[in-house]
């Protein structure tokens, strides 16, 4: 994957189509939204109505044959008419291998 020079990303992103259930955790109102890319240091989510810059979310991810999702901790840090980009916040193993398998599957 090649990362364009002037990206300041510490982690490549890698695109995906995935639902997400995402939960602003002051309110605890669950929406279902659209990930479009992912890396180990956050993922930009299509939704509808934006979230405010530094609101505090959880993004929970299914997996096949998981007895429940994986909740990814995450804080809203930029908008664009199109979604959130939403910086995640310390990562588990579990979670890291999650996102790592998904860069393996791209």
């Amino acid at each position: 994957m090649m990362i364009k020079p002037d990206d300041k990303r510490s982690h490549p992103r890698v695109p995906i189509k995935l639902v997400v259930d995402l939960t602003a955790t002051d309110d605890k109102t669950k929406r279902l939204a659209m990930a479009k890319d992912v890396s180990l240091g956050g993922m930009f989510v299509e939704v509808s109505k934006p979230l405010p810059l530094g609101k505090s979310v959880v993004v929970g991810i299914s997996t096949s044959g998981g007895p429940a999702p994986i909740l990814l901790p995450g804080t809203v840090r930029w908008n664009h008419p199109t979604g959130i980009g939403i910086e995640f916040g310390p990562l588990g193993a579990r979670e890291k291998s999650l996102i790592l398998g998904i860069y393996r599957r791209r």
